[in-house]
């Protein structure tokens, strides 16, 4: 089930913390919107050892409306934008 989308344009600077929190290692998918129509693609998989964080840097200048995380498994995570 993938996450909630969040939005992201207005900024050139992004990257995505991605938090595992379940037992095992998981991949996560980085999906995104360009055109704001509920069409999504992937762009990025971050595979994410148990009890990790790691941070996805979203190239300077990509553009799109709205990106989104999905797992490849159940687990417990946590995603965060941030962006400026």
């Amino acid at each position: 089930m993938p996450s909630d989308p969040f939005l992201m344009t207005g900024s050139d600077k992004k990257c995505v913390h991605l938090e595992n929190l379940g037992a095992e290692e998981a991949t996560f998918t980085v999906e995104v919107d360009v055109h704001g129509h509920g069409r999504f693609g992937a762009v990025a998989q971050v595979a994410v050892p148990a009890g990790q964080l790691p941070t996805h840097v979203i190239p300077s200048g990509f553009s799109a409306h709205w990106v989104r995380i999905v797992s490849d498994r159940d687990t417990t995570a946590s995603a965060q934008l941030f962006h400026t």
